[in-house]
């Protein structure tokens, strides 16, 4: 998951002429703040039309977004497959700047501006293109359909030409699985759970009581790297091992 600095409304400081944005960064960790989300509308949709307009900010005119989405996969807050929100077009009042035909996890807030509270977007809050949610995107769509009880998730990936723990470039590890074990205070119904990789490198195991668990990665003969982890889930809560391990040498 993307770990950047957010906030539920931009704060803005007013420095004559310029504005300047500051966000306050968001409680970590990262899916606990997307599971118990409190803006006003969370969803995946794919923007239809986009046209700009002039409204009253302070004691200045603006110019704003106004933004057409047809919804994928709402998360909170939103019904029906259709919804327009409207974003500051200038990035230094925290403005979010989206393209027609592309898709997006939106994290939208209502607020004013104009005559009526409609929902809005800031860059400080969590929208960001799907291609760079797939994580954020993947978790909401597991803790959707499982609102109760622990998530442990992650990813296991082989770095790639010397690629960073969160490069793009990481590729999935083929064939690898990922073992949890329960500490004795987790009342987990089976003590030992084991589960696949997927094609994207994903894991998940879901319905996890609080406790201290233990995951262990099989991979393919060859890879090195770190291959066990302990987390602590609290009471609904959840944990995201991510695992990268180094390609076999060669001989």
């Amino acid at each position: 998951m993307r770990h950047l600095g957010t906030c539920s409304l931009p704060v803005l400081l007013t420095t004559s002429p310029a504005l300047c944005c500051l966000c306050v960064p968001r409680p970590e960790p990262i899916c606990e703040h997307l599971r118990t989300y409190k803006g006003s509308a969370l969803f995946l949709g794919v923007v239809t039309d986009i046209h700009y307009r002039k409204v009253s900010a302070g004691n200045a005119r603006v110019r704003e977004q106004v933004i057409s989405f047809v919804i994928e996969e709402a998360f909170v807050g939103i019904e029906g497959k259709n919804v327009t929100l409207t974003s500051f077009a200038d990035a230094s009042r925290c403005g979010y700047r989206f393209r027609k035909g592309s898709r997006y996890l939106v994290d939208a807030n209502y607020g004013a501006s104009g005559s009526a509270p409609h929902l809005t977007v800031s860059s400080c809050g969590m929208t960001a293109t799907a291609e760079d949610s797939m994580e954020e995107i993947r978790f909401l769509k597991t803790a959707k359909h499982n609102p109760h009880g622990g998530i442990l998730f992650g990813t296991v990936k082989q770095y790639v030409e010397g690629s960073t723990f969160v490069s793009p470039n990481n590729k999935p590890v083929t064939g690898a699985s990922v073992i949890l074990i329960a500490e004795p205070n987790a009342l987990l119904r089976a003590k030992k759970r084991e589960t696949a990789v997927d094609s994207t490198g994903w894991y998940e195991f879901v319905d996890l009581p609080e406790g201290i668990y233990t995951s262990t990665v099989q991979v393919p003969e060859g890879f090195s790297g770190v291959l066990q982890h302990t987390a602590e889930l609290r009471r609904d809560g959840c944990a995201q091992v991510d695992v990268r391990v180094n390609e076999p040498e060669e001989h």
